[in-house]
């Protein structure tokens, strides 16, 4: 798939930093989140534009360290795991963003070890609240390292204060959210305000 998708691109004369907007800002596989993550299709997520684009940046001589970070403030975005964030611990969210630059995965494996990671969500209060799990799940330093689909304009999960509704059936839900999000976007890319996911109120 990744030689047809330069090809169709090349055809279409569009130049390096168009390619990377067109492919870092689109979903291929619908959301990771519906069906509590049990329609996550890890062949489609393989083949996707975002991951297509990242081997095809690797490629081009560049390295992932070099990406920018862009981070949100009180906000969490979906996203697969590549890397399980209760065993992960950092001291703070700039080492989780550098822990998924550094990441790397295996390029060409099945299932999910070929994923690469654009998304983190780190944990910056005692303990942060996630949709469908008590709270205390997720505590002070949890690292995320997720791979999602148009990490420029991300699904989000949380953002700003939880709704009134939401806290009134989590009654252990604090008021505000208190993850840190961000994502990796080479330089020319925009970042955008992105979409609601469909757990942000279950």
């Amino acid at each position: 798939m990744r030689a047809a998708l330069l090809l169709a691109l090349a055809l279409v004369g569009l130049a390096a930093p168009a390619r990377a907007e067109h492919a870092l800002h689109q979903r291929a596989c619908g959301s990771p989140a519906r069906d509590g993550y049990g329609a996550v299709d890890a062949a489609c997520l393989n083949e996707s534009p975002a991951a297509e684009w990242y081997w095809a940046y690797l490629d081009s001589g560049r390295d992932a360290r070099d990406l920018d970070v862009h981070v949100e403030m009180g906000a969490d975005y979906f996203g697969f795991a590549v890397k399980w964030g209760i065993d992960t611990h950092f001291d703070g969210w700039e080492a989780c963003a550098e822990a998924c630059k550094a990441y790397r995965p295996t390029r060409g494996a099945a299932g999910f070890q070929g994923l690469p990671c654009n998304s983190f969500a780190y944990c910056a209060a005692a303990l942060c609240y996630s949709p469908g799990e008590p709270l205390g799940a997720h505590k002070q330093g949890n690292c995320w390292l997720k791979f999602t689909e148009g990490p420029g304009s991300p699904e989000v999960s949380q953002r700003g204060n939880l709704p009134q509704a939401y806290r009134e059936a989590h009654a252990d839900a604090p008021r505000t959210v208190h993850w840190v999000a961000g994502v990796l976007l080479p330089r020319d890319v925009e970042m955008r305000e992105g979409t609601w996911g469909p757990r942000w109120a279950s």
